[in-house]
């Protein structure tokens, strides 16, 4: 057996994929009128249990549940980077770093919405978070605005990239400092990559990350391009530098689409050619994020690489718990089944 390979970790992910929300838990969920019951059926599934064991599901709302499924991914992470070898262990744990971007994110979303809703920031995970993080998220929580954000970041790369994005009004662009922070995510990423593995490369892993990467680039151009008319230089300000099996040429091409037709037609000149079969609208943004999924699956299945197994597994966390939001958010704006089922993705 290769050094390389790790039976254990493949039969952990295996275990903890088979746990995952199948076609008969989405039809029950489904039929679910509020957040509070979608938490109290979750409440008694195998994979989620434990996370909501101390959770009273019938004071739950909207933001406190997506919270608790951040909560969730941090928590098999753990337990999946518990069974890898220590190099490989420092390697992965740059994946904090994409956990306390998304909570970065939260708090800047909660700056442009100080509703009652976005109460219980903190109350979910300082027993897990506080032995990685560098950041202090209880100061994050109450934190009134951009300003103090960044102050509350200094010494940290958050801090430095934030600190350029403030406007006139001092005010920071959500979509901004998302592209912004996760540009450096992926950037540093490919560079631990290379460091880690060098010359060796490291196909299987590169695969996951690149496909994630690509996909990120054909939706954004897709939407701000197509769909609000952003112009080609402004749409390519939001692109990501790295890339896998989506070239220069190709990406220049998609850029350079004025209409949806025009924009499947130079896709179809890509390696992602046939997530254009068929494709529009948000079914055409559904099958991009599709392909991502199928493609972690498929690492599942046929990969006994355990970095590969287990980004692919992350892969497949975040689709389910997007998921689980969309559920969520078709319960509170009380949504037809009909209209939530073509959004969600990998509901087998």
């Amino acid at each position: 057996m290769s050094r390389s390979e790790s039976p254990v970790v493949h039969a952990k992910v295996s275990a903890m994929y088979g746990k995952r929300l199948k076609s008969g838990d989405y039809a029950e969920l489904l039929g679910k009128s509020s957040p509070e019951e979608v938490a109290a059926a979750l409440k008694e599934h195998p994979a989620y249990g434990q996370v909501l064991a101390d959770v009273d599901a019938a004071l739950v709302h909207r933001e406190h549940l997506e919270a608790i499924l951040r909560k969730k991914y941090f928590l098999d992470f753990l337990k999946l980077v518990h069974y890898l070898g220590k190099e490989n262990r420092a390697f992965l744990m740059i994946l904090i770093e994409r956990y306390e971007i998304e909570e970065i994110l939260w708090c800047i979303a909660r700056l442009h919405d100080l509703s009652p809703e976005q109460a219980g920031f903190i109350d979910y995970k300082y027993e897990y978070i506080d032995r990685y993080s560098r950041l202090d998220f209880e100061k994050l929580s109450v934190l009134k605005s951009e300003t103090e954000l960044i102050e509350a970041l200094a010494g940290t790369p958050y801090g430095r990239i934030l600190a350029s994005l403030p406007d006139k009004t001092g005010r920071i662009s959500y979509p901004v400092a998302e592209h912004s922070l996760h540009a450096y995510y992926f950037k540093a990423l490919f560079a631990r990559i290379k460091k880690r593995y060098g010359s060796k490369k490291a196909p299987q892993i590169e695969k996951t990350i690149g496909i994630e990467v690509d996909t990120l680039n054909v939706l954004l151009i897709y939407r701000l391009r197509i769909l609000f008319g952003l112009p080609e230089e402004e749409t390519r300000e939001y692109l990501f530098d790295t890339a896998y099996r989506l070239k220069p040429d190709m990406t220049a091409s998609l850029l350079r689409a004025q209409t949806e037709q025009a924009f499947i037609e130079a896709l179809k000149a890509t390696p992602y050619r046939f997530i254009a079969d068929g494709a529009n609208g948000t079914t055409f943004q559904t099958a991009v994020r599709a392909y991502a999924d199928r493609s972690a699956r498929r690492v599942i299945h046929f990969s006994r690489h355990p970095v590969a197994l287990i980004l692919a597994y992350l892969v497949l966390r975040d689709t389910e718990h997007d998921n689980l939001k969309t559920i969520i958010e078709g319960c509170r704006y009380r949504a037809p089944r009909e209209q939530i089922i073509p959004h969600l993705i990998g509901a087998e």
